[in-house]
């Protein structure tokens, strides 16, 4: 019996394209000109999560699947992770016409980040939200990591 769960859950991840299942977290940019440590929501890493629409940054964990197709879905909820015209990441129910890439860094080898389009730069907006070329105030370059579970 638990061959075949095990055969109907193998069946159904790869029909999906899942690709992989990990958690999310910010670091710096890189560039040396950002002290992201002046912001409130940043020590060193910090994970993101999803609170209502919104994709914040939290010292809890939470835990993400990323298919090639349609992105990165939230495992409690079931939803995906988008980005709204205001440049802020959302969440939605369906995946993101322009899906979320998970990327090799080139600056880090074995590192794995997200991206859009191939870029890889993302925003801490002040409030603590995550978004993607926009003009939210106080906002500081970072990068989304991708930390695969084994």
């Amino acid at each position: 019996m638990n061959v075949l769960a095990f055969l109907a859950f193998f069946t159904v991840a790869f029909s999906q394209d899942t690709i992989g299942i990990g958690t999310l977290y910010i670091t710096n940019s890189g560039d040396s000109t950002v002290d992201v440590t002046k912001i409130r929501y940043h020590p060193e890493h910090k994970s993101l999560v999803t609170t209502g629409e919104k994709v914040v940054v939290s010292s809890q964990m939470s835990i993400f699947e990323y298919y090639s197709k349609v992105g990165i879905r939230q495992i409690s909820t079931r939803k995906y992770l988008g980005i709204g015209t205001d440049g802020r990441f959302k969440v939605v129910r369906r995946g993101a016409k322009k899906p979320f890439e998970v990327i090799e860094d080139a600056e880090r080898p074995g590192r794995k980040v997200l991206a859009v389009e191939g870029n890889k730069e993302f925003q801490l907006c002040g409030d603590g939200q995550i978004a993607y070329n926009s003009d939210c105030e106080a906002s500081q370059k970072i990068h989304i990591v991708y930390k695969e579970f084994l």
